[in-house]
């Protein structure tokens, strides 16, 4: 008898704890946020805000337009949390731009961050996580705690974090709006036995005064007044070329010093440049192959930031990232890998080809003229960040993407000039994909001695290559056994917000040691190519099907794999698997692709050749760099400018990507046309002033003016 009495109370106790928590969040958060304002009692020590918030009280009540508008301007309800919608903006322009002249008040904007969770009493595991129950299928006849509780699954986005705008007196204080919101919001979820923590910082807000007031700095004058006057020579240098070729200038007006100034900014001849096709064609593969992987790239940059920036509808992004069919998206970060690969081979081929024709190569001077191959433009985007990004546009999250990228700029700028980025702080990276410019240098740095030794030791090729991906094999191998860590980057959207602030990506992912494997396949596919090349071999039709058909299943079978036992089922981490995938998929990628190029060399593909040959990828090739310069900055401004969260679909994905990698390569056209090219042509004559080449032999004055510019024509097309 005392057994069924403990049974019927405890029965009772566990129906009342239950009706005591039934009421949906959403209903508690519509009813308090219908009649917030900012609490009286908060503000004592802020007598600026009290008189505001008491004007605006009073108005509100008596429906006068401004205090109207600024409420209207404020989240009132939060819907769609089960599907992942976690970021509710309401109206912020309309907020801003509500202004009292005659009480001195003005509207801000603040988005809060709110974390729910129930009660210990209720879910004392909300956090723990449960393999059974953690992927879909999910159980919708359970709580709806049980749609916002933490998942195992890596694809899973945070339900119980979001974040939502409210309009305020500008006089307020951050300080006053928490204190408010924990007096009513939190206190009436705590009824309802909701555990909510809230967070505003001032970072968070912004008014219309203070985006209108934005000083223009001293750095922002001088990068505006350099393009201007690169545009000037730009035009300068194209107008001259112009008139040369059309032979309208005479001789007396013809200046030597005047077009060795302009003339390197001339869009005639860098154009021409740009667009000329290499004599050897036996390497235009490689033109289809870096403008394809690039395109690819950004595609997968463009879901990282949209994806990580929050949707209205995240689950659609976990139901595609579930599909065998999204094997491309999935294995996205692989493509990075081509890049390195064909690095590594053209490094090998441009030294052996100096090394051949001269003997000897001054290393220090190899080094130099890699980086002044970059460091123009590289200086252009990085100034632009630190001084033009932060003025430029406005909006609820502006400061904080758009201001917090230059201010890492303007902390950091120092360690992607001296390529130590990777290791240096890069919590506070620069440019979050500048990672990749500093790893290839860091490559190319260690590799040109190697690549030198084996010119004058030719013997020693095989033992250095195979120790050398031995140990790029096995070093990034150890780091994932030692740290219990995944081999490849996870697909998880909520660390697509801002990876320098993700431990996996600073501590491994972009470590140069760690990406080493394709480097090493390309110094490897160069000597694989010349030694194929000096035995004159030529491969059968049957054998290149074979090859490339064997190479593309590898590559799909890798990718699918990825997917189906990853993502599309349910995965328990497997340290193992990871330690040995973390090679094999990087030594596929770049094998296959290796693959493809030496036999293409020697016997070409046909019908692949030509598509990977297309003049059409020679430019897209060229601009590969500087459009990986600038097209996450350039979507991260695009994200920090939005007043409204995005509803994703295929098509409108699509749409977007194809508008952001046009305006990304508009931006690399312009800036190599501005900067690249003509400051390369201007090292080039720096070069051979310092290495002391003989002066023209043309004595005459006349005939130095008549070949100037067809001696600039040749240098260019170099």
């Amino acid at each position: 008898m005392r057994n069924i009495f403990c049974l019927l109370f405890l029965l009772n106790v566990q129906s009342r704890v239950r009706s005591q928590h039934h009421e949906w969040f959403g209903d508690v958060f519509a009813e308090v946020m219908s009649r917030f304002s900012i609490d009286s009692d908060a503000v004592l020590n802020n007598t600026q805000c009290k008189v505001a918030n008491d004007l605006y009280t009073l108005n509100l009540r008596n429906g006068t337009h401004w205090a109207i508008r600024m409420d209207d301007a404020s989240v009132k309800s939060i819907g769609g949390l089960l599907d992942g919608d976690v970021l509710h903006f309401g109206h912020p322009s309309q907020c801003v731009r509500t202004m009292v002249p005659t009480h001195n008040i003005s509207g801000k904007y603040c988005l809060v961050t709110g974390e729910i969770r129930p009660v210990h009493s209720i879910e004392p595991d909300f956090y723990a996580g449960d393999f059974d129950r953690d992927y879909p299928p999910y159980n919708t006849m359970e709580h709806y705690w049980e749609g916002l509780r933490y998942k195992k699954d890596i694809l899973w986005h945070s339900r119980s974090n979001f974040r939502w705008g409210i309009c305020i007196p500008d006089a307020c204080q951050t300080y006053e709006l928490l204190t408010s919101l924990n007096r009513s919001l939190v206190s009436a979820c705590a009824k309802n036995n909701i555990t909510m923590t809230l967070n505003v910082t001032e970072n968070d807000c912004y008014t219309g005064a203070e985006m209108r007031d934005r000083p223009i700095t001293v750095g922002a004058t001088v990068w505006v007044t350099v393009l201007l006057t690169l545009v000037c020579l730009v035009l300068a240098g194209t107008l001259y070329e112009w008139f040369l070729h059309n032979e309208m200038l005479s001789e007396k007006r013809r200046s030597p010093k005047l077009a060795s100034l302009v003339l390197p900014f001339s869009l005639i001849s860098n154009m021409k440049c740009l667009c000329s096709v290499p004599e050897d064609d036996k390497l235009s593969i490689l033109f289809g192959i870096k403008a394809l992987s690039m395109g690819i790239l950004v595609f997968g940059h463009k879901g990282m930031v949209r994806f990580g920036h929050g949707m209205s509808n995240m689950v659609m992004v976990e139901e595609i990232f579930r599909t065998v069919s999204a094997f491309i998206i999935i294995n996205g970060t692989i493509v990075v890998d081509t890049f390195f690969l064909v690095s590594g081979y053209l490094t090998a081929r441009t030294l052996i080809d100096h090394l051949r024709k001269r003997g000897g190569v001054n290393i220090l001077l190899v080094y130099l003229d890699r980086i002044m191959r970059v460091l123009p433009t590289y200086v252009s985007v990085i100034t632009f960040y630190m001084y033009i990004l932060p003025i430029m546009g406005e909006g609820p999250r502006y400061k904080e993407i758009a201001v917090r990228e230059s201010n890492r700029c303007l902390k950091n700028w120092w360690t992607n000039l001296l390529y130590i980025n990777n290791f240096v702080d890069p919590s506070n990276m620069c440019m979050l994909q500048s990672w990749y410019i500093t790893a290839d240098f860091q490559m190319f740095i260690f590799s040109v001695p190697i690549i030198y030794l084996l010119f004058l030791k030719p013997r020693w090729k095989i033992p250095v290559l195979v120790t050398l991906l031995t140990v790029s094999i096995g070093l990034p191998s150890f780091i994932i056994y030692w740290n219990n860590i995944w081999g490849l980057f996870p697909m998880k959207t909520d660390w697509f917000r801002d990876p320098p602030s993700v431990p996996y990506y600073t501590g491994f992912y972009i470590h140069s040691y760690n990406r080493y494997i394709p480097y090493v396949i390309g110094l490897c596919g160069f000597f694989i190519t010349e030694y194929v090349d000096k035995a004159k071999w030529k491969f059968t039709p049957i054998s290149k099907v074979l090859f490339f058909f064997g190479a593309l299943c590898l590559l799909m079978g890798t990718f699918v794999y990825v997917s189906v036992r990853f993502y599309a089922n349910p995965y328990e981490y497997n340290l193992t698997e990871h330690v040995l995938f973390a090679a094999i998929h990087r030594l596929i990628w770049s094998v296959s692709w290796t693959i493809l190029i030496v036999i293409n060399y020697t016997s070409k593909f046909g019908i692949l050749s030509d598509i990977f040959q297309l003049r059409l990828w020679i430019p897209l090739s060229r601009l590969c760099l500087t459009t990986f310069m600038v097209h996450i900055g350039i979507m991260l401004y695009t994200i920090s400018v939005d007043e409204q969260n995005w509803f994703g679909g295929y098509n409108k994905f699509f749409i977007n990507f194809f508008g952001d990698y046009l305006f990304s390569t508009l931006m690399a056209l312009f800036l190599t046309m501005l900067v690249e090219m003509p400051f390369e042509n201007f090292w080039k004559r720096a070069k051979k002033i310092i290495l002391g080449s003989p002066a023209n032999s043309n004595s005459s004055k006349q005939q130095q003016q008549h070949s100037l510019y067809l001696n600039y024509q040749q240098e260019v097309q170099y």
